[in-house]
């Protein structure tokens, strides 16, 4: 009896390794299938970073270069930026493809999935699960308020989507601690996509997806 649920056990076990995927690549950048229903494959790092805990490059929204300066068309304000290489970094950078995600893949992404508040190489953030057992990191980067302001940093990732909530706000995922801005203390982690960080001479990370 106890051989056979020794060989079980190892079935179980060999099945999941089977199944977990290494990277895939595109234009030279890694990406991971997750498993999600709408088959959206993520990057394994932030654009400006070359490994998955590096925090990368900060850019305000519609922005292709780290300048808190740099204007965001008005016009376009409005309308989600996702593959248009003019506004979208990821495309921009990274190639035909590549985009930055949109709220409803930032939702599906903290809805669909196990998340765990995790270091990694000394970086504090999330591994983020997908269904089928593949997973990415996300780390804490923090965000830019104005040029010079890092905050966050080590507590909490801020990443933009491509979809704007109004005229000057667009839409992001924070994933991290909480902070008691009375007191400026850290809480349990936490993951949500929000517009409430969202205005766009804020700078953020991104983290692109495959179309």
């Amino acid at each position: 009896m106890k051989k056979i649920l020794s060989y079980l056990l190892f079935i179980v076990i060999a099945t999941q390794f089977m199944t977990a995927q290494a990277p895939s690549e595109l234009n030279g950048h890694e990406y991971v299938d997750l498993g999600l229903p709408s088959g959206t494959k993520w990057a394994t790092c932030n654009v400006g970073a070359d490994k998955a805990w590096d925090y990368g490059e900060y850019f305000q929204f519609g922005a292709l270069k780290q300048d808190a300066s740099t204007p965001f068309d008005g016009q376009s304000a409005v309308q989600p930026i996702n593959g248009n290489a003019k506004y979208d970094v990821a495309t921009a950078r990274w190639g035909e493809g590549w985009q930055m995600p949109t709220k409803a893949q930032l939702d599906e992404l903290q809805t669909k999935c196990k998340w765990s508040w995790v270091p990694m190489s000394g970086k504090k953030g999330y591994r983020v699960t997908g269904p089928n057992g593949n997973s990415i990191f996300l780390p804490a980067g923090g965000i830019y308020y104005g040029s010079e302001y890092l905050y966050l940093t080590g507590h909490a990732g801020v990443y933009w989507s491509s979809t704007p909530s109004g005229e000057y706000v667009a839409y992001n995922l924070y994933c991290g601690q909480e902070l008691d801005e009375m007191d400026e203390t850290y809480g349990r982690p936490t993951h949500y996509v929000t517009d409430m960080n969202g205005t766009m001479n804020f700078r953020m990370t991104v983290r692109p997806v495959v179309k």
